[in-house]
């Protein structure tokens, strides 16, 4: 394995998913030690140990990309339609004192009117 490091300098989820399953193979296959998988892949040892503690309790499957989805939305399809409509009748029509919409007077009306 020596001379045969990935490292590149940006990673998808796709390629640390394969970066993992890969250090799965090497570590059922037992002929390496988890520095040397460490290496092979481009991470940390403390990352092929954590990986192998996973590959035990849960099997190649705990190894996947998982989706990362960020927190749940505030707002409901209703809201947003609400919201739509609301911002339809323009800055004036919301309070303001232009028909400009900036960010800020956005995330007022979102605050006002949804206590989001």
């Amino acid at each position: 394995m020596e001379g045969n490091v990935w490292r590149p300098t940006h990673v998808t989820a796709e390629q640390m998913e394969e970066r993992r399953l890969t250090a799965a193979v090497l570590l059922r296959q037992g002929q390496f030690s988890q520095a040397e998988i460490a290496q092979h892949v481009g991470v940390s040892r403390a990352s092929v140990c954590r990986w192998a503690a996973t590959l035990v309790q849960e099997g190649p499957r705990g190894l996947e990309a998982r989706p990362n989805l960020g927190p749940p939305p505030r707002l409901d399809e209703k809201a947003w339609t609400r919201l739509s409509r609301l911002l339809d009748r323009g800055a004036i029509a919301a309070g303001f004192a232009t028909e400009r919409w900036t960010l800020n007077r956005i995330a007022a009306v979102i605050e006002r009117e949804f206590g989001v």
